[in-house]
């Protein structure tokens, strides 16, 4: 997505051929030529790959233009003894907190502050009541980044459920759908894909609490052996994480001119928006801006926050 700040001004829609892991450290993805890749699909792109396979940044790769975007950081959780050893990892304080928050819902919920979807069936509901709450978020207006909508992305989902390998969860506050999380699964690891909340809510600390209900169940399902958070630093990753891992993601193109200045683009956006970032926070006025941009989607600003003692 091609971004001025948090605003999305254009997105390249780009048909990639996803490599599989057996594939990622072996030389055969470079030696293919652009002619060999199947009908509507623009290129390739390559998944964690070791630090140094790849230069950063743009170059020529064999027949192919590489773009490695930079070292990529991906926090997980080991699903791994039990939920309340987990939860050790936390302080005492910030345990009474996330209980405090799902005690809240779970009294305004008839003690079933969520639900998952994970049938065939249940997709059609699930997504529907997700794309009402994405709608209001400023993921969904600012960054083009919400819960798909459409048939296609429907049929998506029931195939992933037939396999297994959806999750769709929601949590609840007095008949009402305050936030969704939309995982899907790959082999033993279950990766955190689309979230949002309620602009409402946002002082209950729903998506916090919607994680900790979510990481409880997998805790008891034990279906997955690793929550994955996906790419990207977030205050709650960090937090919830029991380890991270770098690496890069290649993507491969052929040599076009148009490729090489969509590329050169994306790039010069990049620098901009990081030294315009960083000449906000100098003078102070990065959160300000933020939230200014957030309200003007429509959205609540800033992270949520944990609920205040009641009585």
């Amino acid at each position: 997505r091609f971004r001025i700040g948090e605003r999305t001004l254009w997105t390249w829609k780009l048909r990639l051929l996803d490599v599989g892991e057996a594939e990622r450290n072996q030389p055969p993805w470079l030696e293919f030529r652009p002619q060999e890749l199947p009908q509507q699909v623009d290129g390739i792109l390559c998944r964690r790959l070791p630090i140094g396979r790849l230069p950063l940044g743009l170059s020529r790769q064999g027949k192919w233009l590489c773009y490695v975007r930079g070292i990529e950081k991906l926090y997980f959780v080991d699903i791994a003894g039990s939920f309340d050893a987990y939860l050790r990892r936390f302080s005492a304080k910030r345990r009474h907190n996330l209980r405090r928050s799902v005690r809240w819902f779970a009294e305004r919920s008839h003690d079933r502050p969520m639900t998952i979807a994970s049938e065939p069936g249940q997709m059609e509901e699930f997504q529907r009541l997700a794309c009402e709450i994405s709608r209001q978020t400023y993921q969904d207006r600012l960054l083009a980044a919400g819960m798909p909508r459409g048939p296609e992305f429907l049929a998506k989902m029931q195939e992933a459920a037939r396999r297994g390998m959806a999750r769709g969860y929601l949590l609840w506050c007095e008949g009402k759908a305050a936030a969704f999380a939309w995982c899907t699964g790959h082999g033993e690891r279950l990766n955190y894909g689309v979230i949002g909340y309620l602009p409402e809510f946002s002082r209950m600390s729903p998506g916090t609490t919607l994680l900790y209900l979510i990481l409880e169940s997998l805790f008891q399902e034990r279906t997955f052996r690793q929550f994955d958070f996906g790419v990207g630093e977030a205050w709650y990753k960090e937090a919830f994480s029991t380890g991270s891992e770098e690496f890069i993601q290649a993507m491969l193109l052929p040599p076009s001119l148009a490729n090489a200045v969509r590329i050169r683009a994306f790039q010069a956006l990049e620098a901009l928006n990081y030294h315009a970032g960083r000449w906000l926070d100098r003078l102070g006025l990065k959160r300000a801006v933020k939230h200014l941009l957030r309200r003007a989607a429509g959205a609540a600003p800033g992270r949520e926050r944990e609920p205040r003692q009641e009585g």
